[in-house]
């Protein structure tokens, strides 16, 4: 609807738009005789100078280039006009102005199931329909008490990059239906006033899997299989969330005979593992 407005179109639109545009058509006509007359004026002005007088001709040839390629960028700019305003490089300002120069009025309507039928009216008459969903208001935005309730649980413990890779893999999304990351989970912390830390702050006392195993000199599959059986305990506050394993119950005289077991003969001798006693690992 804006690229009609490019110069190279402006006499043809003249004949289009209605009488009231009137002095708005003769502003424009009278913008691109100016630019042709000067254009004009600039070759007249370089082909009257004297060719012996090289710098004077040096310098009307130059601003006879300058009128040339200025009406040429000017063209250009309606002939690309959606690349244009597409640009980074095009401030909203400049938009913004552009859209008082055009529009008259926008008129939009709610209709069912929360949808907005949006009618521009434009300045010579032509008209745009368009429809959009209806943006979310601020409490539908809001984040499900149920992640708020786990933010609160996992925040005593974990970083917000920890706890936004357990919501992730629980698929849970932010109020707006986006992935969570460290920042929302951190503004959701500050909405909800839980403290919290930007990382893990380790406890000495409470080793994941992973430090478990360290601890003990061990595979992880070793701590798996003495959780399985269940000889060492294990926390884990919410499915995906980290094992918590106490060092007191690595340390427990059951858990080092069989971490002795395995050392000296190489099997841990644990068998089969009840039914009623299998975790999900994965």
């Amino acid at each position: 609807m804006l690229s009609p407005l490019g110069l190279r179109a402006t006499l043809a639109a003249a004949d289009r738009v209605r009488a009231r545009d009137q002095d708005q058509r003769h502003a424009l006509g009278r913008q691109l005789e100016q630019g042709e007359y000067e254009t004009q004026r600039a070759f007249e002005q370089y082909n009257a100078v004297d060719p012996r007088n090289r710098l004077v001709a040096a310098e009307l040839e130059r601003r006879w280039q300058a009128k040339l390629e200025e009406r040429e960028r000017i063209l250009a700019l309606g002939a690309r006009f959606r690349e244009v305003w597409a640009s980074a490089h095009c401030p909203v300002e400049l938009k913004k102005r552009l859209l008082r120069a055009v529009v008259e009025e926008v008129i939009v309507n709610k209709e069912e199931a929360g949808v907005l039928r949006f009618v521009i009216h434009w300045k010579g008459g032509s008209h745009t329909q368009f429809d959009m969903a209806r943006p979310l208001s601020g409490h539908e935005q809001r984040t499900a008490p149920e992640d708020v309730d786990i933010i609160r649980q996992l925040a005593v413990r974990y970083g917000d990059d920890a706890i936004a890779v357990v919501l992730n893999k629980l698929g849970r999304r932010t109020g707006k239906a986006k992935r969570w990351n460290a920042e929302r989970v951190r503004t959701a912390r500050s909405t909800y006033a839980i403290p919290g830390h930007s990382r893990t702050v380790p406890d000495p006392e409470i080793l994941t899997l992973g430090r478990a195993a360290k601890h003990c000199g061990v595979s992880q599959g070793t701590i798996m299989r003495l959780v399985n059986s269940g000889i060492l305990p294990k926390h884990q506050i919410v499915p995906w969330a980290p094992w918590e394993i106490r060092r007191a119950d690595l340390d427990s005289p059951e858990v080092q005979r069989v971490l002795h077991r395995l050392r000296e003969t190489g099997k841990s001798g644990l068998r089969g593992v009840p039914s009623r006693n299998q975790q999900t690992l994965f």
